[in-house]
């Protein structure tokens, strides 16, 4: 797969997908859960690139918004 198809599956998760899978990610990571893992060759569902995609996603809204400064600000 390359690179160019698999940032265009990344990027069609809906964004509550995402924000779950992220989430679920995380609380895996928090809990004692299995160790951070890389998949070679990288899929849609590899735990990186999923919070990759989730902060991408964020920025692109920061940006736009004009909330490109701290949240306690």
């Amino acid at each position: 797969m390359t690179e160019e198809i698999l940032n265009k599956q990344l990027s069609e998760i809906p964004d509550e997908t995402l924000i779950e899978k992220s989430r679920e990610i995380l609380k895996d990571w928090c809990n004692g859960g299995k160790k951070f893992t890389m998949s070679v060759p990288p899929t849609k569902n590899c735990p990186d690139l999923l919070i990759a995609e989730l902060i991408e996603r964020f920025k692109r809204y920061s940006d736009h918004n004009g909330q490109n400064k701290p949240y306690n600000a």
